[in-house]
């Protein structure tokens, strides 16, 4: 692969593991302080209020686990099947104006897996000597 792309493959994957580990470490924050805004949320939906709490705590762990090389690609699988029941939910309540956000996190979690293992493949291979 060419040196330059390969720079520029670095700094858009570096770039979606800031957005995705800072997004998630903030909102699952925010869900276990009880920000009033999420916890009426949840009320609205009808959920109990331990599920608010666990799925900040999850939200928490992806964060880390994103920004930890060795996790990265497992974090990344939670941040899809996070994100779908996220989207599952807004279309069961008939919130179109709240799917973007889930639909636009799984399409940056989708880039972070390619280009994760785009990098690992490109660090296994051995040049050709």
């Amino acid at each position: 692969m060419d040196d330059i792309l390969k720079i520029v493959l670095s700094g858009i994957r570096n770039l979606l593991i800031l957005v995705l580990s800072s997004g998630f470490l903030g909102i699952g924050m925010l869900k276990l302080v009880e920000f009033p805004a999420i916890a009426s949320i949840f009320f609205d939906w009808g959920f109990p209020l331990w599920s608010r709490y666990i799925i900040g705590v999850i939200e928490i762990i992806i964060a880390i686990g994103v920004f930890y090389q060795p996790t990265r690609l497992k974090a990344s699988f939670g941040i899809l099947i996070l994100m779908l029941g996220a989207t599952i939910v807004h279309i069961y309540f008939k919130e179109t104006e709240r799917l973007l956000p889930p639909v636009l996190i799984i399409l940056g979690a989708l880039s972070l897996i390619f280009l994760q293992r785009i990098s690992e493949s490109d660090s296994t291979k051995n040049p050709v000597e």
